[in-house]
């Protein structure tokens, strides 16, 4: 149900089981894509009930998402961009633990644990607090050295920083926040998943007063954006995170099944993000600053949560720079030394047996005026053409 009050729209309401939504929306959102966002995602398929966590592993860093129920944000017609799954239920901590046990018995050398969900870990809504405590009671127990749990930083509280500090004296601990961009304006018309900047950057200073590192996610591809556009606003953000003494992590965007980013792609109104640009990024950054970055998702790890007709979008290249590109990428990640990097970077750019780079770079130095308005306009038209009689 959507309501009109006092200069928002109040989404109240949702089809997921056990989760209220009450969502203060700013009116210059259209509420068709909240809308056409929640209707694309009910043709989502539930994972398997056997499945219980989803792991990926990178050099010395290991993730384990311990798999619930739907995220709210998700619920709620937030997140064009984002699946990352959803089971019926929620497991036990017997199950979590046993599965993280057998999991982490296998997987040998690992520095980096990233602890996680198919959304925020540290909303009860999806696992519950006595749960979440106990899984950090057992990681504490590894001899694994760096702990990072990611979450919403709606969700992060002093009570909930000092819990955790107290489960885990002796690890170094990060929290991770999904930012995606340090514009307003684009969380408000575009991202939609409740963030406000002044907000999130309070929250920062908070963990920090608690010696947690802070990572921050970032997207690069922002749709309705040029390539100048998607650029320049990544690395604002980048630099807006170093300046508060926090680690970036850079998401290339991945067009995933049931978003409403995909439906975009499919009726031509996103067209996937290049490698190059995430390249021309990294070599945008202070040189001394790049021991700081973490890249992620740039196509190599994919979701299998069930049995897909679709598969994601990675960003794309042409076949004569894919191979490069995926070498620069391996080194990149393995290397931690930033003048090492910056020399990866200026081998890489020095790539020249294909015209992608060059494509690329025309198309940044334009100087056409923005047309973000327009582009935007005419999506929330034609959402409007094709869902207003469904939903």
């Amino acid at each position: 149900m959507i309501k009109r009050s006092k200069g928002y729209f109040l989404i109240i309401g949702n089809r997921c089981k056990n989760i209220i939504c009450i969502w203060r929306v700013p009116i210059m959102v259209d509420s068709i894509l909240i809308k056409a966002n929640k209707y694309i995602k009910n043709s989502r398929p539930y994972l398997p009930e056997d499945t219980i966590c989803d792991t990926f592993r990178n050099n010395s860093f290991m993730e384990l998402a311990f798999m619930s129920k739907r995220c709210p944000n998700d619920a709620c017609g937030a997140c064009i961009m984002c699946d990352y799954g959803v089971l019926q239920g929620e497991k036990s901590a017997s199950v979590y633990i046993a599965e993280m046990n057998k999991i982490l018995d296998k997987e040998k050398g690992i520095e980096y644990l990233l602890i996680c969900t198919n959304g925020s870990i540290l909303n009860p809504n999806q696992i519950s607090e006595e749960t979440l405590y106990k899984i950090l009671k057992a990681a504490a127990n590894t001899d694994i050295p760096h702990i990072i749990i990611e979450a919403h930083y709606n969700d992060i509280s002093e009570q909930k920083l000092a819990n955790i500090k107290q489960i885990m004296p002796d690890k170094n601990l990060t929290l991770e926040l999904g930012l995606e961009t340090v514009s307003q304006y684009y969380q408000d018309t575009l991202i939609m998943k409740h963030i406000n900047i002044a907000n999130f950057d309070k929250t920062i200073s908070m963990i920090q007063n608690y010696k947690f590192n802070v990572d921050i996610n970032i997207l690069l591809g922002l749709p309705f954006l040029s390539a100048k556009e998607q650029f320049d606003e990544t690395l604002k953000t980048v630099e807006w995170t170093l300046e508060r003494g926090c680690n970036p992590v850079i998401f290339p965007v991945n067009i995933k099944p049931y978003t409403l980013l995909m439906h975009m792609y499919k009726n031509s109104f996103y067209t996937p993000v290049s490698h190059w640009l995430l390249i021309l990024l990294l070599d945008a950054v202070e040189a001394e600053q790049l021991s700081k970055i973490t890249i992620a998702y740039y196509g190599n790890r994919t979701e299998d949560y069930y049995d897909m007709a679709e598969q994601p979008i990675f960003p794309g290249c042409c076949e004569v720079c894919q191979a490069p590109i995926e070498i620069f990428y391996a080194e990149f990640c393995k290397e931690e030394n930033s003048i090492k990097r910056k020399n990866l970077l200026q081998n890489i750019l020095a790539f020249k047996q294909c015209d992608c780079l060059s494509d690329l770079k025309n198309q940044i130095n334009q100087t056409a005026k923005s047309n973000f308005h327009e582009r935007y306009a005419s999506y929330t038209r034609f959402l409007h053409k094709e869902f207003d009689a469904h939903i």
